[in-house]
């Protein structure tokens, strides 16, 4: 007698829309040959927040880092509300650094939010912790206290002892392979392999700033198993597909909004990914040393080289930095992680 088929999988009328940034650093020393991880969390000095949004330039990051992971929830047609519990668990022995609302920690990377309300309607007044509050007492950057400037109007209100727009998370993640292992080439060039069983696209950004200068050169996805050589943007003469000076901004924001618009987020989701991150990304300057949750210390200074290869993870690869757990579970959860990689 044949075993009983499993019971149905029961999806309730709602969606989860995540984006965030994880940033990896190349292990000092190593001029050529496969960059290898350095186990370095990353940290923000740059406090977006309480700047306006517009920033001097990203703060030095180091190792692997998930910066700035937000969750957004849209219900379905037809659904007026929906009650959920959400849990986050970082791999291995990453730790949750800060998250809202706040919560007790299950583990040191497993935080839980319960009984969260999404329904339609106002939401009611939503409360940010200032830099003195919970969590961001003693951090050197806050992201939490920037969060009011990631809110958008497309997505349910979340009501959990309060009213919030979103879930956020940050979290420390002591090693994780990159999805793209870079060696370096001749003249500055470099080949990105693919060893995983997902195309790493729809395109791969290269960011280059030599003295002050911003180059930006776009590639082509890299598919499952392949590999793509990426000239540098700054290489003399000029690559064809390299884009220099003012347009180059442009050309890179463009690229990279076409990932976001293929995982499926909303254009409210992608201006505030924007928000968060496109003035760090394409930044031609450098935050003097010392920055930290007081402000800079002194001026901003141009960077004399910086050099990043940037794309999105692939969907079924996003576990292996943070593991996303709802009950009941969503129709869809649209996870949309974008890699900084320093070369």
């Amino acid at each position: 007698m044949p075993a009983p088929a499993p019971p149905a999988l029961v999806q309730a009328g709602y969606e989860v829309h995540e984006w965030g940034l994880l940033s990896v650093d190349a292990l000092p020393g190593a001029p050529a040959g496969p960059v290898t991880l350095a186990a370095v969390p990353w940290r923000s000095a740059n406090l977006l927040g309480t700047g306006g949004g517009s920033g001097s330039g990203p703060a030095p990051f180091e190792g692997f880092g998930l910066g700035k992971p937000v969750l957004y929830v849209h219900l379905a047609d037809g659904t007026d509300e929906v009650t959920f519990t959400a849990r986050v668990t970082l791999p291995g022995a990453g730790t949750i650094a800060e998250h809202w609302p706040l919560r007790t920690l299950d583990a040191p990377g497993t935080v839980t939010w319960s009984g969260v309300r999404a329904h339609r309607g106002a939401c009611g007044p939503r409360a940010y912790p200032a830099l003195t509050d919970p969590p961001c007492a003693g951090l050197d950057g806050c992201e939490a206290a920037e969060l009011a400037t990631y809110e958008t109007a497309d997505g349910a209100c979340l009501t959990a002892q309060g009213d919030f727009d979103h879930l956020f998370y940050r979290g420390e993640l002591p090693t994780l392979d990159a999805p793209l292992v870079v060696t370096r080439g001749p003249l500055g060039a470099i080949i990105a392999r693919n060893p995983t069983s997902e195309l790493i696209g729809p395109f791969v950004v290269r960011v280059s700033v030599r003295n002050g200068r911003l180059s930006v050169l776009v590639s082509d996805a890299v598919g499952e198993g392949g590999e793509v050589s990426i000239p540098s943007p700054t290489a003399a003469p000029i690559p064809p597909s390299a884009v220099r000076g003012a347009p180059a901004r442009a050309a890179g924001i463009q690229a990279l909004e076409a990932g976001l618009r293929g995982i499926g987020l909303t254009q409210p989701e992608i201006d505030a990914f924007g928000r968060a991150w496109w003035d760090q990304i394409f930044s031609t300057t450098a935050p003097p040393h010392g920055a930290g949750r007081s402000g800079y210390v002194g001026a901003a200074r141009p960077y004399v080289v910086r050099d990043e290869l940037i794309y999105w993870v692939p969907q079924s690869l996003a576990d292996r930095a943070a593991v996303l757990h709802f009950e009941p579970q969503p129709r869809a959860v649209r996870r949309a992680l974008l890699v900084r990689q320093a070369l």
